[in-house]
């Protein structure tokens, strides 16, 4: 692991049998992550059903926290304090009743409070509890909303459970949620202080000043890597097409364009001006643009028969690799291929003469959407060699957006 100086780390404890577990995970993290600073919460059946506070106090030489109205030393509300700065949130276990708060967006208890102020993103859960209540369609709803909202899930194990039953629901063992721990830790450490630049959305080329030629791009994947690299404290330049979720953050510079053309000279502006790190070309760019756009309104009685010139759209990617060839600005370029009927290794060809890193190649059918969806299946390939370095299976745009990035963190602290 990278630089672990100033790492902070909230562990969540709620109220089942397997939260002895989590005793041995605290020590783990101790001994094999030893800078990290170690907060606990526990839920209020925690301290009164089974675990003493002062056996975790012992451990960790802290308070725990149990409760919204403990005072913390700062003498601010208790869930701001313990939220701020924090770089991983592990709840283990999270039973049902934890998971339903969380999902909820309650309040009702210190831990899903504190849940509350972090971004999800930098939330680990590692749900335990007997099987027929793991496999009830609302709780496995509860786990896709949190799924969707940017948490990550460890799944269950299948063993015996607290019934004495054999089933999945068993909290896996603490040296495998330290392993995860710690490849989020670093997965976070090889990005913070870095730059990225990240286009996002469709663009609008007017016709005139009521219509345009666009396409259903939705922009959410490109919201969700811009929200998952400002939550590991990069800074990200994110130039967004219309209807692009907007997203503020202190360390996120938006810049709202419409057309193709706009999309590419603010990407030229933002890389003549700053030192980019990695360009990530998400948006869905038009390759198209009226070669002539009409000033007002076409009323049809005046065009019974429009015939309508299009020209070609400028290319956001030639223009981020021809300023790397020039300056290597930015050192490092992700660049996007959705297609309806090409193969992975014809958009690999079709972009190679741009020398990406990587491509993210997805596919739009009329069975698997995924432009303008919540969802999306990709595949990560090397912009040097064309092989695969990665493929999923239908999953939530935020963790594909996950996905992405870890793989540039990896290429891009290797270069």
């Amino acid at each position: 692991m990278q630089d672990k100086a100033n790492i902070k780390l909230l562990i969540g404890i709620s109220g089942g049998i397997a939260c002895y577990k989590t005793i041995n995970l605290i020590r783990l993290i101790q001994k094999q992550i030893p800078e990290a600073s170690i907060e606990v919460i526990v839920t209020p059946s925690v301290k009164k059903r089974f675990i003493n506070p002062g056996l975790i106090e012992g451990i960790v030489h802290k308070p725990v926290w149990f409760s919204l109205w403990q005072t913390h030393p700062s003498g601010r509300p208790l869930h701001v304090a313990l939220a701020e700065g924090v770089d991983l949130m592990v709840v283990a276990p999270c039973t049902a009743t934890t998971l339903s708060r969380l999902a909820t967006g309650s309040a009702s208890t210190l831990l899903s409070a504190v849940f509350l102020s972090l971004d999800p993103t930098k939330v680990i859960i590692s749900p335990s509890m007997e099987e027929e209540m793991y496999i009830n369609p609302l709780v496995q709803e509860n786990l896709s909303r949190l799924r969707s909202a940017g948490v990550r899930v460890i799944e269950p194990e299948h063993g015996y459970l607290a019934s004495g039953k054999e089933g999945i629901g068993r909290m896996p063992d603490p040296e495998k949620i330290l392993q995860i721990i710690k490849e989020e830790l670093e997965f976070g450490l090889k990005i913070k202080g870095k730059k990225f630049l990240v286009t996002a959305g469709p663009t609008r080329e007017h016709i005139d000043p009521i219509r345009y030629i666009s396409n259903i791009a939705s922009g959410r994947l490109g919201w969700w890597i811009a929200r998952h690299l400002v939550s590991r404290q990069a800074e990200v330049f994110m130039v967004a097409g219309p209807g692009t979720p907007y997203l503020k953050h202190s360390r996120l510079h938006y810049i709202p364009v419409t057309s193709a053309n706009e999309m590419n000279e603010a990407v030229r502006r933002i890389l003549n001006s700053h030192q980019i790190d990695c360009f990530i070309g998400s948006a869905a760019v038009s390759d198209f643009t009226p070669e002539t756009m009409y000033s007002t309104k076409i009323r049809k009685e005046t065009q019974e028969n429009l015939v309508l010139k299009l020209t070609t759209a400028p290319s956001v990617l030639e223009t981020a690799s021809t300023l790397r060839d020039s300056s290597f600005n930015p050192r490092f370029i992700v660049a996007f291929a959705l297609e309806t009927d090409r193969s992975p290794q014809e958009s690999f060809k079709k972009l190679g003469s741009f020398q990406p890193d990587i491509i993210v190649y997805n596919r739009h059918t009329e069975d698997s959407p995924v432009a303008g969806s919540e969802n999306t299946r990709i595949q990560i390939i090397d912009g040097r060699t064309g092989n695969v370095i990665l493929e999923s299976d239908v999953i939530p745009k935020s963790q594909a957006a996950k996905l992405i990035i870890k793989v540039i963190a990896d290429k891009l602290f290797e270069k």
